[in-house]
């Protein structure tokens, strides 16, 4: 596996963590209460550090966040691994216009894109939900995953045929293929990405460009007692039992993303334990 990943990669929400709102059902107001899950970002970066890729750029909102998992990438990756750590307003169409140019300026080019945007959830009845509780998933973190697509293909289509092919994975919560009660923004805004993956897929599958997505269901990295408990209230765990940890996410995505997998586009690939299986 060293040799998957010969050219530049995109990690966009690199480092990120996700804090996860909990809003009671029968409340208006948002509760005090909040999930904290690791986001795949990190993961990913690490795992793809792992795998030998030379050329690393990691884009996120907190630059000492970001930094720090520079070092990281460094301490498990190649010797000649090149790290570019990049930060700014990730939903911001000219910020993303400048930072996929500083990436292209320092590399040349792009050839694997993982987009790690981690959906916030927010728990309630859909007669109970505020506007403000819906905006975010449902329309945030659109029009984030919908900016940095747009600017992947652009740059890609610009880079010679023989040096172009892109491989692009777009990861979000297993919502985009299942449902589940008092989520209905979350759903909101993962099914749109498993849309918009698809039908850009259908619209450069003669360009030498793939699209896939990973749908995750609820991570945890060591849950304290109290976060479990919360957990447990708020979001199903697998059928296997347990949830999952960003690095099994991780490796789903870094196959999507390798040259290995260069037959596969389109597709969504739910990472979930099984949980899929009985949500639909």
């Amino acid at each position: 596996m060293m040799d998957s990943f010969p050219g530049v990669a995109l990690i966009v929400g690199a480092s990120s963590r996700m804090d996860q709102q909990i809003i009671p059902s029968n409340s208006n107001a948002y509760c005090t209460s909040r999930l904290t899950f690791v986001a795949t970002g990190r993961a990913t970066s690490l795992q793809l550090s792992k795998q030998g890729c030379t050329r690393l750029a990691l884009v996120d909102v907190d630059l000492n966040q970001t930094k720090a998992l520079a070092r990281a990438c460094r301490d498990v990756g190649k010797q000649d691994l090149e790290l570019l750590v990049l930060t700014g307003d990730l939903n911001d169409a000219e910020t993303v216009r400048q930072l996929m140019a500083q990436v292209v300026e320092q590399y040349g080019a792009i050839y694997y894109a993982a987009n790690c945007l981690d959906t916030p959830m927010a728990f309630g009845m859909t007669a109970d939900l505020s506007l403000e509780s819906f905006k975010e998933p449902a329309e945030v973190v659109q029009r984030t995953m919908w900016l940095w697509m747009r600017e992947e293909i652009s740059q890609a289509l610009t880079q010679e045929r023989n040096k172009g092919i892109l491989s692009i994975v777009n990861v979000t919560t297993v919502h985009g293929v299942g449902s589940e009660p008092q989520l209905s923004s979350c759903a909101a805004a993962s099914r749109a990405i498993v849309g918009m993956t698809r039908t850009t897929a259908m619209d450069y599958v003669t360009s030498g460009i793939r699209v896939n997505c990973v749908c995750h269901s609820a991570m945890a990295q060591q849950p304290s007692a109290d976060t479990q408990i919360q957990l447990e209230q708020k979001l199903s765990p697998s059928p296997l039992g347990r949830y999952l940890q960003a690095e099994e996410v991780a490796h789903a995505v870094s196959f999507l993303l390798a040259t290995q997998s260069s037959g596969i586009t389109g597709t969504t690939l739910p990472v979930d334990g099984g949980w899929s299986l009985y949500h639909y």
